[in-house]
């Protein structure tokens, strides 16, 4: 039997959440959160419906998901999950964004599932900080670039403008 361990905390400077699950073997049923999660697969392997879409993720992938995507997971190869995320509320998305581009919305991540390899040092580098609380003013600074750098090659930013035409952005 393995033992899972499931540890969150909350950065009130930075509004977000950063969590590590480990040893997880339970199915997660559909789902949806009102705010973005960014998450990296340390270890083991889940099957991934993500938005009416069937995905493989293993060791290595990094995952995003929207508000409101709809999503859950089972156990598949690779033995148990081992997975660190943060949440990121849309107050602070809409100002990353804000800074990015210039307009204040809300942007969408194009794919539920990222592996580009290079993201996956920023993402836990990141994770592991704020999981430790060792957060002070400068690191806000330099986790805002991080983020602007993960926002400008992988989601889009969608404008609606009044007369209902969309405009991307990014």
């Amino acid at each position: 039997m393995n033992a899972e361990e499931k540890i969150a905390v909350y950065d009130k400077f930075l509004q977000i959440e950063a969590y590590s699950l480990k040893g997880i073997a339970q199915p997660f049923p559909m789902h949806f959160h009102e705010y973005y999660v960014a998450g990296f697969i340390e270890s083991g392997g889940r099957k991934l419906f993500c938005n009416g879409n069937e995905y493989s993720a293993v060791t290595g992938d990094i995952l995003l998901f929207n508000p409101n995507d709809k999503h859950s997971c089972t156990q598949s190869v690779g033995g148990f999950l081992n997975y660190r995320a943060m949440n990121i509320n849309t107050d602070v998305m809409a100002h990353i964004a804000e800074e990015i581009s210039g307009a204040k919305t809300l942007p969408k991540f194009r794919r539920c599932i990222l592996l580009p390899k290079k993201l996956i040092k920023l993402v836990l580098n990141w994770q592991r900080k704020l999981s430790e609380k060792i957060y002070k003013s400068l690191y806000q600074r330099i986790w805002i670039k991080d983020i602007f750098i993960i926002i400008s090659r992988y989601i889009r930013i969608i404008l609606t403008v009044s007369n209902g035409t969309q405009i991307i952005l990014l």
